[in-house]
C-alpha cells in the first residue's frame, strides 16, 4: 500500500486555472489554487471569484484491471457581492463563460482523462451564499462537474 498516492492533488490547480477567463467588464475571475499556492481564504471577499472543490468520490478497481477514479465536485463562482436584483446583466453571461471554459479544457491540460460539467439538471445553477460569520449574503453560481482519473500503476490491488 502507497501511503503518499496521489489523486486530487496533480488536477484541482489545473481545474481552478480554467475558471480565470475575463468577467466581460474589467476583470478576470480569480480562482483560487489549492497546492501551487494554498490560497483558499477563510472568507470570500474577493468578487468575482471561484472556489472548486471534489464532494464525492467512486473508485472502480479491480486485479489485473485499471483504477479509475470518478470525481464529483463543485465550483462556486461568487460574482457579486450583494444580492442588487440589477446585477442579472453581469451574472447571465457568465453561463456561457463557465460552458466554454469547461468545454473547452476536457482534460485540465492532460491531468486527467475526461472533465466536463454534469449532464442534467443542476449543471449551473444561480446561487445565494451567505456567510454565517458576518450574515452578508451575494450573488453567484455553482458548476458541478464530474472527473475521471486514471490511476492505474499508482496503487497495487491484491486479493
Amino acid at each position: 500500500m502507497t501511503d503518499d498516492l496521489r489523486t486530487a492533488e496533480l488536477w484541482i490547480d489545473a481545474l481552478a486555472k480554467i475558471w480565470e477567463f475575463s468577467d466581460g467588464a474589467l476583470g478576470a475571475v480569480h480562482s483560487y489554487r489549492v497546492f501551487e499556492r494554498n490560497e483558499v481564504p477563510a472568507a470570500i471577499t474577493d468578487f468575482p471569484s471561484a472556489l472548486s472543490f471534489p464532494i464525492d468520490l467512486q473508485a472502480e478497481y479491480s486485479t489485473g484491471g485499471p483504477t479509475i477514479l470518478i470525481w464529483q465536485g463543485t465550483t462556486e463562482f461568487h460574482l457579486c457581492g450583494d444580492l442588487k436584483p440589477s446585477n442579472l446583466a453581469y451574472i447571465l453571461p457568465f453561463y456561457g463563460r463557465i460552458l466554454g471554459a469547461a468545454a473547452g479544457n476536457m482534460t485540465l491540460g492532460g491531468t486527467v482523462k475526461y472533465f466536463q460539467l454534469v449532464n442534467g439538471p443542476g449543471a449551473i445553477q444561480l446561487v445565494r451564499f451567505s456567510d454565517p460569520a458576518t450574515g452578508a449574503s451575494h450573488h453567484g453560481l455553482k458548476a458541478a462537474w464530474t472527473i475521471k482519473q486514471n490511476i492505474t500503476g499508482s496503487i497495487t490491488i491484491s486479493t
